[in-house]
């Protein structure tokens, strides 16, 4: 669509990075992990059904806000291939959920007992299994470092269940973590915050 359609050119709304044009976009996720190549640090990453592929998005800014490009990171040829969602591992490789059936929307809906999950990683790299220790401040801590946000949500829960205890590790992280993990940790440190005062 024009930027008139989508209110681009008004003042206070964020245009659109960039057109994909026709599809059945599905899942998205932000890569923060470390596995992939430096192209993929802080890219979108996006489950396009229609397509059957897995774009990836790569943001540069561009004065006050970002621009990026259309990628794809996997592809295939197979009329069966759906991928529906994407997901970052806690050890930076991805996982992608593949629907495997005729069609999207429900119109093709052929086969209700198969499906696959893929494991993206580079080529010749076999990634060592992540053990979060969540019974420590410390290991609540590395665990809150991980690119896996379903490890970050356990993270963040454990720090604030151990309240007080916990904060001084994150304002340390606040201070000398990369910009994700001090944005983690501050969102922790303002949670345990609101828990004391309710």
């Amino acid at each position: 669509g024009s930027p008139r359609h989508w209110g681009e050119d008004v003042p206070g709304m964020v245009p659109k990075l960039v057109g994909t044009g026709n599809g059945s976009p599905c899942g998205v996720a932000v890569y923060e992990g470390r596995l992939l190549p430096s192209a993929f640090s802080g890219a979108l990453l996006e489950a396009e059904a229609g397509t059957r592929q897995i774009n990836y998005f790569p943001l540069t800014r561009h004065g006050a806000t970002y621009r990026t490009e259309y990628k794809i990171l996997l592809s295939s040829d197979d009329p069966w291939f759906r991928p529906t969602d994407v997901a970052v591992a806690p050890d930076g490789s991805i996982f992608v959920a593949d629907w495997y059936d005729a069609g999207v929307g429900g119109h093709a809906f052929a086969d209700q007992n198969t499906g696959r999950i893929y494991r993206i990683t580079p080529k010749g790299v076999k990634p060592r299994p992540v053990r979060p220790d969540f019974g420590t401040v410390a290991g609540l801590i590395e665990a809150l470092k991980l690119p896996c946000v379903a490890t970050q949500d356990a993270a963040r829960r454990g720090l604030l269940a151990k309240g007080d205890a916990s904060a001084d590790a994150l304002r340390a992280m606040i201070r000398e973590g990369t910009p994700e993990e001090a944005g983690r940790a501050l969102q922790g440190d303002i949670d345990i915050g609101l828990s004391r005062s309710t």
